[in-house]
């Protein structure tokens, strides 16, 4: 299973045409994950950029995956010209023992989250004009496996987890000090589909002759859950706000 959550905050004051015009854009993203009852940061990514009374603030890029810190860039010198940056990261997460019953059969399995990141930032700002924008957008696979059995010779359990998640928010932010407007956007991206499955069996031995000719045959099979979403690309939110003068 995992939680994404996605932040997004555009601000001015309302002195739009001054140059001590305070503002400030920021978008971050992450993903927790928990498995079996064992929770984690899969990771965390942030970007902002602002003034307030002629001075920039504590403008960043940043990224967190699993509690560590694998990116940081302050973003002090501006030039007016747009700028991008893709960081592409692949971390193993964590291993987490679970044991369930599959039939008669206590089966004990070690599951696992591995991540496959992409984090593009977008950002610029221009002091003549006052104006500045940015955007963040992480495309993650997430996985999950884990796979165990037991054969005690007359019955076998076997129990699969696996899964992968590719759902990408991307928030876009821009001010525009000398339109005096604050503009937003968040476009969903999920491509290839979700997909996440949790099944379980087991199979007993048959022989026809005692124990001559024997083979194992299937008793019993659960699925825990099962979950899927379908691709898909579309705006989940475009709004312009005008700043009162």
């Amino acid at each position: 299973m995992r939680l994404l959550r996605r932040t997004f905050f555009a601000g001015t004051n309302f002195n739009c045409h001054q140059q001590t015009f305070n503002y400030k854009a920021s978008a971050t993203a992450r993903a927790n994950v928990t498995l079996f009852g064992f929770e984690a940061s899969a990771f965390y990514a942030e970007a902002q950029y602002g003034r307030t009374s002629g001075l920039p603030l504590d403008n960043v890029l940043r990224l967190d995956v699993f509690g560590k810190n694998v990116y940081r860039k302050n973003l002090s010198a501006m030039d007016c010209s747009p700028h991008t940056y893709t960081l592409a990261h692949k971390e193993p997460g964590f291993s987490v023992d679970h044991t369930l019953w599959v039939g008669p059969i206590p089966v004990t399995f070690t599951a696992s989250s591995d991540l496959d990141l992409t984090v593009t930032w977008g950002w610029g700002a221009c002091d003549t004009d006052l104006s500045a924008n940015i955007w963040i957008r992480p495309s993650a696979t997430l996985t999950f496996s884990g796979t165990a059995s037991l054969d005690l010779l007359v019955i076998k359990a076997t129990t699969e987890l696996s899964g992968s998640f590719n759902t990408a928010l991307q928030p876009k932010l821009e001010v525009a000090g000398s339109e005096c407007s604050v503009g937003m956007q968040v476009d969903l991206d999920r491509n290839p589909p979700d997909a996440a499955s949790w099944k379980a069996y087991y199979e007993k031995r048959r022989c026809k002759f005692l124990m001559f000719d024997c083979h194992l045959e299937e008793a019993g099979t659960k699925t825990f859950w099962s979950w899927n979403e379908p691709a898909e690309n579309e705006v989940l939110f475009n709004e312009t706000i005008a700043i009162k003068r």
